[in-house]
């Protein structure tokens, strides 16, 4: 092997020694080479052993024996000792940890038989991780003290900066954290004094962890900081390269999503072109895994499969295994089963090789989710049958209470409601504790699904409440392991339970209670994102900005715990499960402190806490956001059936619609129709009238669903509409019979949902401050200029970059503070990973992770080009895409298209909706009188209906005006 070749040429001995196998070999080589038997040559092969044992364990031993061989010829004490220690070194490394201790006892007696101390405190020194390993603490705190005392006789600096070193891991392994700590900073400063290069980083990179072990985030980052320049000053490329993911790692145990990905793709960027193929793989790994958390299934498959055949490539087959299941619950998120299927019978064979019980029984328990989903309700109780055996040997509650959860599934499954029950009830006393919610939850709606079946209607509203008071209170910590498979509908499957349930029993509060759970199912996480976005929120008391602090602080070690506890759990030893223990209790004390902290704020400032809790808005909150003359009309959408709920100042009208099935087929008709006009011109010309009566008719049956039953109660100026499901990004306002449709008669605007309008109506309004106006224009769409040019003219104090000048820095630097965004470009809306939805500018994208780090103040950011506004809808009714990034990034009200747009018309619709503002209207009525304005030049919505307006309701302004100021700047 190349490596081993390496060792020998660093250790100065002929390669010819890895291959001498039996004494007789060995006395004839050795016969042959005099001038190497002596303790130099002792030396030298335990150094090569030690370097061979990092890469192949077979030719460390054959090494190993010829040294011992040449030991027992020379018959000397040291020679002898050295050997011991290299065979404990090697012990250790396959981790035959009792055997090792012994060795390394074995060289100590020889070493102080020879009076050899420094020999003594090397080996007592080294063999600290045996005893640590072995749970021997304080035996290793006598061999540390012994080796110290003998360090400072000896008075060697760099032997004493090794003890340090040794001791800190000891520590770090006992979590005693902060002693560890020390150890490491003096180790450090030892190795700095004698030139230690290699050794000063990585005594850098152990402070970085033990930081990051004590939750210090600032800390932490900066250690990894100091670390990964120390290491690119000295040429350490390749440890600067692992500091570098363990720093986007870092972020990923925090949460911090955006900024993980981003880190993650310029590590394995970095380290792909070093030619560190583990550490690249290992990123392509982790992005799996997050992807998966985000619901992004096929760019998490993507980079499962990359991992693999990397992990293949390099023969790590724990990580080839792992890459395998992670890969296997993406195919399953797209449905792609078989796939699946055959992925996990592969990662199957792999952890049984290893005799790894816990990712062999979590894979069983994957196979039985899959065959679940698919009704194979007998083999998916086998799987998690042998699921149930693996971790209860190992004894993981978690995991246990899963296998039960998915065992009372194959129960209700094949009718036997009874046992459902039953199982899920005894799962739930054995977890009384309330330290696993995330499995609570679950478990609770399967056995109200189980009452349910068994016609006990009074006990299936009792554990629907039960689940969805749980799930309330867990939230945004849904991260844990085992919900990586079916979590979205599992959370979804909840609210719309009990939203059947209160609309059949729920007596004369059924509406009011039907549209709560309406609130608690949809756009949650967007909710939540604009509720703690508290750069545009203002404190009415003193010492709140350092109380949401506290709470952001909590909850990213929040995070950070729930992490932690997937990775001991995978260790499955008993030390890990103690550590486990001890987490899951650090676990329940954050979240104590977190509770403590929210009422805290609810007591000095209330009006910030209701925006900073659940990103839920009552009733009375939405009527109270809701401008006079508008009503909101929200739909929902709960087994298969399609609700509708009316809200305005008086009024609370809960009504069902229709099927779910004949409004995905109608939005496929839609899609068809609107597909056309990528056929061309001649197609267009030949075929328009065939396609205007073909849309018209779809747009019709859509308004008899959605529309025509409200038709009665529908009196204001302007609708909201808060879509759910299939139902977003469908153009509500171009509905409508013969030539009429719902723009003629009120402007209309959109929102995710009800409580994501109501937070948005709550952000206070911007200063009037100016424009900012950017136009990116190609070849496919050259009107972009003009268009650009116009609106600049149109808004009062503008800024006008066209081109090169139209680019991110520019945008992040000066879009601050503006009144008005107005961006012409392309826009890109990634269907397979909507995360990475982008526009256009000059020299880069803009995606959706940049506009989670841009910040805007303004009323109104208008995308003007191709399909900007659509969405993805992932788990519970999540919408991904550049919209959410927008309001989330502070923009009061977004204007974005639902499709591919047309360069002319879109040209002609913005100057007139622009005008429409300058002459004082709010941007929904000038956004209806531009959509009509064109529709008498253009029939076909496909050009006079693509721009929605999301978010705040502005009121009209004279601060536009036809004869507007130009910016100085």
């Amino acid at each position: 092997m190349e490596s081993e070749g390496l060792s020998f040429v660093a250790a100065g001995l002929p390669p010819g020694l890895s291959a001498l196998a039996g004494d007789d070999e060995r006395r004839g080589f050795f016969t042959d080479h005099p001038e190497l038997l002596g303790l130099d040559t002792v030396d030298r092969l335990c150094e090569a052993v030690n370097s061979a044992a990092r890469v192949d364990l077979e030719t460390a031993g054959r090494l190993l024996d010829t040294a011992g061989w040449l030991s027992r010829e020379l018959g000397d004490d040291v020679a002898l000792g050295r050997f011991a220690r290299a065979s404990a070194n090697l012990l250790l490394s396959r981790r035959e940890l009792a055997a090792a201790v012994e060795q390394y006892e074995a060289a100590v007696s020889l070493f102080e038989r020879a009076g050899e101390q420094r020999e003594t405190a090397r080996t007592l020194s080294t063999g600290l991780a045996a005893l640590t390993y072995l749970g021997e603490f304080e035996r290793a705190g006598e061999w540390a003290a012994t080796a110290r005392r003998l360090c400072e006789r000896l008075g060697e600096p760099q032997l004493t900066a090794r003890l340090e070193f040794n001791v800190g891991h000891s520590l770090a392994y006992q979590d005693r954290l902060e002693e560890a700590l020390d150890r490491f900073r003096s180790a450090q400063r030892y190795f700095a004094d004698g030139g230690r290069v290699p050794d000063v980083a990585a005594a850098l990179r152990n402070i970085a962890v033990c930081q990051q072990q004590l939750h210090r985030f600032d800390a932490a980052v900066t250690a990894y900081g100091e670390a990964r320049d120390y290491c690119s000053r000295h040429g350490l490329d390749r440890l600067a390269l692992e500091v570098e993911y363990n720093i986007a790692y870092l972020h990923y145990l925090r949460g911090d999503y955006s900024n993980a990905v981003l880190l993650f793709e310029q590590a394995r960027e970095r380290c792909l072109e070093a030619g560190d193929r583990h550490h690249a793989a290992l990123c392509e790994l982790d992005l799996a895994e997050l992807y998966l958390e985000l619901n992004l299934g096929r760019e998490a498959g993507w980079q499962a499969a990359q991992a693999v055949d990397e992990f293949e490539a390099l023969d790590m087959p724990y990580e080839t295994a792992k890459g395998l299941t992670l890969a296997a619950v993406a195919a399953a998120r797209r449905a792609g089963w078989q796939q699946a299927e055959e992925q996990l019978e592969r990662a199957a064979g792999m952890f049984a090789a290893q005799q790894n019980r816990y990712w062999g029984g979590l894979v069983e328990l994957f196979r039985a989710q899959i065959l679940l989903e698919r009704q194979r309700s007998g083999e998916a109780g086998s799987h998690a049958a042998a699921a149930l055996s693996a971790f209860q040997e190992i004894g993981i509650p978690a995991k246990i209470g899963l296998c039960e959860l998915v065992l009372a599934r194959v129960a209700l499954a094949t009718g036997d409601a009874e046992a459902a029950g039953e199982r899920c009830a005894a799962a739930l006393e054995r977890l009384s504790g309330g330290d696993l919610p995330a499995l609570e939850f679950r478990l609770q709606f399967v056995a109200g699904a189980a009452a349910e079946a068994a016609g006990r209607s009074g006990l299936a509203r009792q554990m629907y409440e039960r689940a969805a008071t749980t799930l309330e209170g867990l939230r945004a910590n849904l991260r844990a392991e085992e919900l990586k498979v079916g979590l979205s509908s599992d959370q979804q499957a909840v609210y719309e339970s009990l939203f059947a349930w209160q609309l059949e029993h729920g007596g004369g509060t059924a509406v009011e209670r039907g549209f709560e759970v309406m609130q608690k199912a949809k756009s949650r996480g967007l909710a939540e994102l604009l509720a703690t976005r508290l750069g545009d929120l203002r404190p009415t008391s003193v010492g709140v900005d350092s109380l949401m602090d506290e709470i952001r602080e909590l909850r990213a070690q929040a995070s950070w715990l729930h992490r932690q506890i997937d990775r001991e759990e995978g260790r499955a030893d008993e030390r890990s499960l103690e550590r486990v223990a001890g987490l899951r209790r650090q676990s329940a004390e954050r979240e104590r402190d977190l509770l403590r902290r929210l009422r805290r704020l609810q007591s000095a400032d209330p009006e910030l806490a209701s925006l900073t809790g659940s990103g839920v808005a009552g009733l009375a909150a939405v009527r109270e956001a809701l401008p006079g003359g508008s009503q909101l009309l929200a739909y929902f959408t709960a087994r298969r059936r399609v609700y509708g709920c009316l809200i305005d100042g008086r009024r609370l009208a809960m009504r069902e619609l229709t099927g779910l099935d004949e409004l995905e087929s109608l939005k496929t008709a839609l899609d068809t129709q609107f597909g056309k006009f990528h056929l061309g011109p001649e197609y267009l010309e030949r075929f328009g009238q065939f396609a205007q009566r073909a849309t018209a008719e779809v747009l019709s049956r859509f308004h008899d669903r959605l529309l025509a039953p409200f038709e009665d109660a529908l009196d204001g100026d302007h609708l909201v509409i808060a879509p759910h499901g299939v139902l977003h990004g469908l153009p509500f306002h171009a509905f409508g019979t013969g030539e009429r449709c719902l723009a003629e008669h009120r402007s209309v605007s959109y929102a995710p949902s009800a409580s994501v309008f109501q937070l948005c109506q709550q952000r206070p309004a911007a200063p009037a401050r100016g424009a900012l106006v950017l136009g990116v224009p190609d070849e496919r769409a050259p009107l972009i200029e003009r268009e650009a040019r116009r609106v600049a003219e149109l808004l009062p104090d503008s800024r006008l970059l066209l081109g090169e000048e139209a680019s991110r820095d520019n945008l992040e630097r000066l879009a601050a503070g503006r009144r008005y965004l107005h961006i012409a470009t392309h826009g890109l809306f990634r269907r397979d990973n909507p995360m990475f939805s982008a526009v256009r500018l000059a020299g880069s994208r803009l995606s959706l992770f940049d506009l989670f780090n841009l910040r805007l103040d303004g009323e109104l950011v208008v995308l003007s080009g191709c399909g900007t506004g659509l969405s993805a809808v992932q788990g519970a009714d999540e919408l991904l895409g550049l919209t959410r990034g927008l309001l989330y990034a502070g923009a009061g009200a977004v204007m974005v298209s639902l499709w591919d747009v047309n360069d002319e018309s879109t040209s002609v619709f913005m100057e007139t909706f622009y005008l429409q503002l300058a002459a004082g209207r709010a941007p929904a009525e000038a956004l209806r009188r531009a959509q009509l304005g064109l529709r008498r030049k253009l029939e076909h919505p496909y050009y006079w209906a693509p721009f929605v307006l999301v978010g705040r309701l502005g009121s009209g302004t004279p601060a536009i005006s036809s004869t507007p100021k130009r910016d100085p700047n």
